[in-house]
């Protein structure tokens, strides 16, 4: 597994051996520094190379001053943000995937907190009792700041490497490829030039094709391989509703020809404008099915040329190893709750659990096709999210799953979630962003996790429930 590359910087170089401060005065932050590095290794060099180790200097022209905290908004930021910074730490960061600022101990000064500023994600961790005072300062030059950077104060490791993780869900986010198969704006699809706002933001790159090349590649699969998955899905399914043997040969098909194209491109991802293809443009299978195989694969395949949905679901991948459910809510006040439909839905939503079981049925609003139903474990919390790129915004609310719908309206999937206050989330539902009608939701409350991503993306969090 690739490894992510975070360069390491400590605060607190002011403080010699021998003068008094926190923790204590005989504290040497040159040997605290070798120690924290070496740990840092033992205990989390599994998914992360930490490069640099350097004690931050204060400035050589003597104006920074002992317990000089920066209070006022940064005149500058990002690469400017460098100038105070010797050359070897500047090319350390430049180098990097993120930022690990440990503060160390105390006294330090202003001209430490340059570090933060670098644009680059960045995980502040303080040393407890020894570098607080100086970490609730950077805490508040953070916040005032808005940087993007998160903090950790815990004396449990376990901690520290959540908030590492982040970095290397940023890390994997900007390597990854869309595939996008759209040949018209549609409701759910990118519009033009939207696809330079998902680079900026999270360095993802969407690859647009034509539907008729999809087509291309659906003609020329093997046979072979479409009996074999056809035998696969149908003998691994719990039950076979309505779709006949042809159908399900007309969903491999579409499979192998989406998985020829992501090949091509180097695509991890892939999303097609299903419905218009399906219903104008009268491709032969739905891509349910395909989607569905993706992510039993640990890749990723989202409805409706929705890029969006995409990015939220490929965010919480990286985040949880396992995907999420992308939907259509509905909301019912009088139960309090939200019931989330689609007709495509991963059975390993439960990293470290057993597949959960899947029965092949049509599509319910139109009577044809093939979709999967999976229901959902009952009693689990589950986090449901939206990333909106343009708008620089990300939706998130929270609640618990009590139970599946199973009625032949709306899509074959429906995960019943009891929600905190359903009629808020009614009332605040796209009323300060446009986020569309999907949501993608995941087992267990990872409502911090997503709030740390966002400050890592300068996103501002839309919570109406």
């Amino acid at each position: 597994m690739k490894r992510t590359r975070l360069y390491t910087a400590f605060l607190g170089g002011k403080k010699p051996a021998g003068v008094p401060g926190w923790p204590n005065a005989p504290f040497d932050p040159e040997i605290a520094r070798r120690e924290w590095m070496a740990r840092l290794t033992e205990e989390h060099g599994d998914e992360f190379e930490f490069t640099g180790g350097d004690l931050v200097p204060c400035r050589e022209d003597g104006t920074c001053s002992v317990g000089g905290y920066v209070a006022e908004p940064l005149p500058c930021r990002g690469p400017a943000a460098f100038d105070d910074l010797p050359e070897h730490v500047r090319e350390g960061v430049r180098a990097a995937d993120g930022v690990l600022v440990v503060a160390l101990c105390i006294p330090g000064c202003s001209c430490e907190f340059g570090i933060l500023a670098t644009g680059k994600p960045t995980v502040v961790v303080n040393n407890p009792y020894g570098g607080d005072g100086l970490f609730l300062h950077a805490n508040r030059f953070v916040k005032r700041n808005r940087l993007r950077a998160v903090l950790v104060s815990s004396s449990d490791p376990a901690d520290t490497r959540s908030a590492l993780h982040l970095l290397s869900v940023v890390r994997r986010m900007r390597e990854t490829r869309i595939l996008d198969y759209m040949d018209a704006v549609s409701e759910w699809g990118l519009r033009p030039g939207e696809e330079a706002d998902v680079r900026e933001v999270f360095g993802t790159e969407v690859v647009l094709r034509p539907g008729a090349e999809l087509l291309e590649h659906a003609a020329g699969v093997s046979e072979a391989a479409t009996r074999r998955l056809v035998e696969k899905w149908i003998g691994g399914a719990a039950e076979v509703v309505e779709p006949t043997e042809e159908t399900v040969t007309e969903a491999a098909r579409t499979y192998l020809a989406l998985r020829r194209a992501m090949d091509e491109v180097g695509a991890t991802c892939v999303t097609t404008d299903c419905l218009n293809y399906v219903y104008r443009d009268r491709f032969p299978g739905y891509p349910c099915l395909a989607f569905f195989e993706l992510m039993d694969e640990g890749l990723m395949g989202v409805c409706e040329a929705d890029v969006f949905s995409a990015l939220t679901n490929l965010l919480g991948l990286y985040l949880t190893g396992a995907p999420g459910f992308v939907s259509d809510p509905a909301i019912d006040t009088a139960g309090n709750r939200v019931i989330y439909a689609h007709c495509v839905c991963a059975r390993n939503m439960l990293p470290g659990e057993p597949p959960a079981p899947y029965v092949l049925r049509s599509h319910a609003e139109c009577g044809e096709g093939v979709s999967v139903r999976v229901e959902a474990r009952s009693g689990l919390p589950m986090t449901t999210v939206k990333l909106h790129p343009v708008d620089r915004k990300l939706a998130l609310h929270k609640g618990v799953v009590v139970g599946n719908v199973d009625v032949d309206w709306a899509c074959r999937t429906k995960i019943a979630v009891e929600v905190p206050d359903a009629q808020a989330l009614l009332d605040g539902f796209n009323v300060e962003c446009d986020f569309g009608w999907h949501r993608v939701s995941f087992y267990g409350d990872l409502t911090r996790d997503f709030r740390r991503l966002a400050t890592l993306y300068g996103l501002s969090v839309v919570e109406n429930s």
